[in-house]
């Protein structure tokens, strides 16, 4: 059993009490026997009224959410490859690494992503996570279910360079009214699986993420979230801080792998748009940062549907394992070749399968898009120039 190290006090009062390990497989044995436990969790969605805006909203009628119970991980878990102060979301981490400028890049590429989500999955919540999943900087922490996935992220580091490092649980048995409301209600924070069909990285990862809720926010204003400070969690919040001498046997590197995520090449398109909002280099410091942290791969094949009316319908995307077994072609990039890219003043075209919307075909069809095909959208996003910012239409090729 770890030794009982007394909380500290004063303007840290709430952070997690300290337990100390010898090793990561003595801290495995003592966590193992519950890591899988659950509980079942009643969940019930907003009514259809509280999803529009408030000028639209009919005063006598409404539709209630859908509910339901279901089985919910009792512990989640994150892991750091260190002992730190605090554990916050990566945009709170790189305040004083950026000025003032470069941070608000980061905003936009992260508001790039985050909108790009959204359009595709209609998930407001999980649009903030999977642009962290894939290395944008948001105000969502990453925390999993998976004891073996916190003890991977706690190892994945020399263990001469940083000595100790650091796992946490979190009872969320205990703390599920604390980030789940009723119907919508405001929380002092927000969580949510972010496991998807297009993402196998994060189930694989089995990923979650947190954030403040809607009425922390407005009592902290700024201020970021901090798992380890956060007042809500104090109580059911376990922080335990293991020995690395061990820590190269957890190290799973399979868990980062992201071609056969769906998912994998959308970063690298949301980076392109970016640079093709700038309309001209992005610094170099912002563009080896971002390069150096997200996957990259081109566009891989992505079929288009066109329902009975000739409308668009819907998008199957395929994983940069699927399409070199339906093409032949490499869909890895360079990192160097990025960076030289996203630093150059000749910008590209944004991607219009994530900012666009296919004109009508044949009713009832469907079409591949490979690369060097052309065809032809609508823009949703506000990009520069006439023709994009007032949804104009314009023929896109596949890169």
């Amino acid at each position: 059993m770890g030794k009982n190290v007394q909380p500290v006090t004063g303007r840290a009062k709430y952070r997690a009490e300290r337990l100390q390990f010898g090793s990561f497989a003595e801290l495995s044995d003592r966590l193992g026997g519950d890591a899988e436990a659950t509980f079942r969790h009643h969940w019930e969605d907003p009514s259809w009224s509280t999803t529009l805006p408030v000028a639209f909203r009919p005063r006598r009628w409404d539709h209630p959410g859908l509910s339901g119970t279901s089985e919910v991980p009792k512990y989640l878990y994150r892991g750091e490859a260190g002992v730190y102060p605090a554990s916050t979301p990566s945009r709170a981490r790189i305040e004083r690494q950026f000025d003032g400028h470069e941070l608000s890049l980061l905003d936009e590429a992260s508001n790039l992503a985050v909108w790009a989500w959204r359009m595709r999955t209609g998930d407001a919540f999980r649009s903030i996570g999977w642009p962290q999943h894939y290395g944008f900087p948001t105000a969502a922490l990453d925390l999993t279910d998976h004891l073996s996935v916190a003890l991977h992220f706690a190892a994945d580091a020399s263990p001469g360079a940083i000595p100790q490092r650091v796992l946490y649980r979190l009872d969320l048995e205990r703390v599920v009214k604390k980030v789940y409301g009723r119907a919508g209600a405001p929380t002092p924070l927000k969580a949510a699986g972010i496991a998807h069909e297009n993402s196998v990285r994060a189930e694989r990862q089995h990923a979650w993420i947190m954030t403040l809720g809607a009425a922390e926010k407005v009592r902290l204003r700024d201020l970021p979230f901090d798992l380890r400070g956060s007042r809500h969690l104090r109580r059911h919040l376990e922080r335990f801080v293991i020995d690395a001498r061990d820590c190269e046997a957890f190290v799973d590197r399979s868990l980062l792998l992201a071609s056969d995520d769906a998912f994998a090449w959308w970063p690298l398109a949301v980076l392109r748009s970016l640079h093709a909002t700038l309309e001209t280099a992005l610094p170099s410091q912002v563009a080896i940062w971002l390069a150096g942290r997200i996957p990259l791969f081109e566009q891989t094949p992505v079929q288009m549907f066109f329902d009975e009316a000739g409308s668009f319908a819907a998008y199957r995307f395929t994983s940069p394992n699927e399409a070199t077994l339906m093409t032949g072609l490499d869909y890895a990039v360079d990192l160097e070749a990025v960076i030289s890219e996203l630093t150059s003043t000749t910008t590209p075209d944004p991607n219009g399968i994530l900012y666009g919307h296919p004109v009508p075909r044949e009713p009832g069809t469907q079409r591949w898009l490979l690369r060097g095909d052309t065809y032809q959208i609508q823009w949703r996003y506000p990009f520069p120039g006439l023709q994009r910012s007032h949804r104009g239409y314009e023929t896109i090729t596949v890169r």
